[in-house]
């Protein structure tokens, strides 16, 4: 089963509404909406789709605590930093990431999270660019949760930055087509190393709600049969709290209504927690 690490949101899921504090470098964000768009609003896999994709995801976050050995933008990397943790850094970026208490059953923990630092082959480093700069401890990758025996998987990390102004720079690397094509390139190999024959496209960058109070990057990626029928989606939605961004990533192949309908919904509620979180860490 492929997988991937989205960091974001579902097709506009949810729209964050970030108070007006310029100058501030932890802006606080009002609660999120207590309505969502429906399941089918999201992208549908047919049910008649040949599912040709590897035993394991592509894009899950595997991690100890001692070193980091970490797949961040497909490219797996260990690394160990040596440098003393930011406390309040790292503690901003925990509390965006997914927690395991937030889904009850049939959902499980498919990978574990921890500490995810940026791997100089990532599609969004650049040399003396916006993660270079972030501080040990600073990107924390949640754990990966799958709804039961489904395909669909949901993760969230968090990434604090030092001020609010390389936030919106890492936003805006990752609203590139370089990075897009990057993403789809790194996807693509995962699955040609793994014997898939699924090809990865970019299908949009286009969602409800983007550019709209936080929502500030998104990507659809899909994984199709060589004859074209959608095999599988990704989908990857970012989010800026202030200086801290979370990455939300979704990924499913053919699901019920009904699934469907629990991911959007549960996916919802954890969401709206790691919003409270880093709320409650953020100056007024």
């Amino acid at each position: 089963m492929l997988r991937i690490r989205v960091v974001g949101q579902w097709m506009g899921l949810l729209t964050l509404v970030v108070s007006s504090c310029a100058g501030s470098s932890d802006s606080k964000v009002s609660d999120v909406p207590s309505t969502q768009p429906a399941a089918t609003s999201l992208p549908v896999v047919s049910s008649a789709a040949t599912t040709n994709s590897v035993a394991s995801s592509s894009t899950v976050a595997v991690t100890s605590t001692a070193s980091a050995t970490t797949t961040t933008d497909a490219v797996t990397t260990t690394t160990t930093d040596s440098r003393p943790i930011d406390p309040q850094d790292q503690a901003l970026a925990l509390a965006a990431t997914l927690q395991a208490a937030d889904f009850g059953a049939p959902w499980t923990v498919y990978a574990e999270g921890g500490p995810a630092p940026f791997s100089t082959e990532s599609c969004s480093y650049h040399p003396d660019g916006a993660v270079t700069l972030l501080t040990n401890g600073a990107s924390q990758a949640g754990p990966t949760m799958q709804l039961g025996e489904t395909g669909a998987f949901v993760s969230l990390g968090g990434v604090a930055f030092p001020d609010e102004s390389l936030a919106m720079e890492y936003i805006g690397v990752l609203n590139t087509d370089v990075w897009a094509t990057c993403r789809a390139a790194q996807l693509q190999k995962y699955q040609s190393d793994n014997g898939s024959d699924l090809v990865v496209e970019v299908a949009t960058r286009e969602s409800p709600g983007l550019n709209q109070a936080g929502f500030e990057s998104y990507a659809q990626f899909s994984l199709n049969s060589p004859d074209g029928t959608l095999n599988r989606v990704v989908l990857m939605s970012f989010y800026r709290l202030g200086r801290t961004v979370i990455t939300q990533t979704v990924e499913y192949g053919a699901i019920s209504d009904t699934d469907r309908d629990k991911v959007v919904n549960d996916t919802y509620v954890a969401l709206s927690a790691s919003y409270d979180r880093v709320n409650a860490l953020a100056p007024g």
